[in-house]
């Protein structure tokens, strides 16, 4: 493959929220064979709306072409505030907030990036925008990069492959006997209760799915009290997504009443589980495990052949039979001497508020 690499930043909002930019970014994600819907222009919209107002972010979506291949990675310089020392750091638009940020490879014949793209970009990043940065963090790739810098994270992302069923009732008697049971068993303790129902929202009933929301979010506060939820961003995960058919939002309902709900994605054959709540009334009958397994069945019905649990070592997620895909991250810092004295400054600043 020609390692000659060429090039191109988008440096202004004007530019990545250009209806024609957004076409062709949503071209080269469908065409794309490692698109996950995290670099997907609507999700990537929801998350930069959301945070421009709130944070001293600018955008620098850098487009790699080379013979026959086109590599897309949108980042974001992030020029921190007093209390984190005025760090300048490039990250991933979505950041801490979504899971994955491998960038969008689109190749015409069989090509691969190989480390000649990792090179290019780390000597481009450094003649154009080493001045601009303390640091780069990139992370959740599930694809490690080939030169230095790349390292194994922590956390893992377990995930069940369903293409290997004929249908939820396969899946369903294939599960651990004692899941099985306890599903059933609950899910008929709450019909005993009341009128057990499954809704899933649409691009015709968004509207009710927003006014939904702040239940879900109030119920996720109260067991979560420290995860921190930017103003309005996932009202717009909900109105970007949903009429993009690549979010989905559902609930569970008892006599007409939300006792559960479920906030994830759906792109490619692929479900990716988010954010799911619950009311805490309604704990001893775990919704959510029930709610999780209608969720499945739904996924069935529309050809879904993976579900991604996401980043997090949560009990519930080792009851159902899944398999574990390990994530990387990469780190580099500016040799300059500003850079280095803003970051030891910024490390002394966390140690005094750990």
């Amino acid at each position: 493959m020609n390692s000659s690499w060429r090039f191109t930043t988008y440096r202004s909002w004007d530019e990545v929220d250009d209806p024609a930019f957004l076409e062709r970014w949503e071209q080269l994600t469908d065409a794309s064979l490692n698109a996950h819907v995290f670099n997907h222009p609507v999700m990537v919209k929801a998350w930069t709306d959301t945070y421009r107002p709130l944070r001293d972010i600018v955008p620098l979506y850098v487009l790699g072409e080379a013979e026959g291949v086109k590599v897309f990675l949108p980042l974001v310089l992030w020029k921190r505030n007093w209390k984190n020392a005025f760090v300048r750091l490039i990250v991933p638009a979505g950041f801490s907030d979504y899971d994955y940020h491998d960038p969008l490879i689109s190749c015409t014949g069989r090509h691969e990036t190989g480390e000649t793209f990792w090179e290019s970009f780390e000597n481009v990043f450094e003649a154009e925008h080493g001045g601009a940065f303390d640091k780069i963090v990139l992370n959740g790739f599930r694809t490690a990069g080939s030169t230095k810098g790349w390292e194994r994270e922590r956390v893992e992302c377990p995930y069940s492959d369903l293409s290997g069923y004929a249908g939820f009732d396969d899946f369903f008697s294939n599960l651990k006997k004692k899941l099985r049971s306890d599903i059933r068993r609950r899910e008929r303790r709450l019909s005993e209760i009341g009128e057990l129902t499954y809704v899933s929202y649409d691009a015709g009933t968004v509207s009710d799915a927003v006014r939904s929301l702040p239940a879900m979010l109030d119920a996720h506060r109260k067991r979560r009290p420290k995860a921190y939820k930017a103003p309005g961003f996932h009202e717009r995960i909900v109105t970007y997504g949903i009429p993009a058919s690549i979010v989905h939002f559902s609930e569970l309902r008892l006599d007409g009443k939300s006792i559960s709900w479920r906030l994830g994605f759906l792109y490619k054959k692929r479900f990716y589980s988010y954010m799911p709540a619950f009311l805490e009334e309604y704990a001893e009958f775990s919704p959510n495990k029930v709610h999780l397994s209608r969720v499945i069945e739904e996924c069935f019905s529309r050809g879904v052949t993976c579900f991604d649990h996401l980043r997090g070592d949560h009990r519930y997620k080792e009851e159902w039979p899944t398999e574990k895909a390990p994530l990387y991250f990469y780190e580099r810092e500016s040799g300059r001497v500003s850079s280095r004295c803003r970051l030891l400054i910024q490390e002394r600043l966390n140690a005094l508020k750990g």
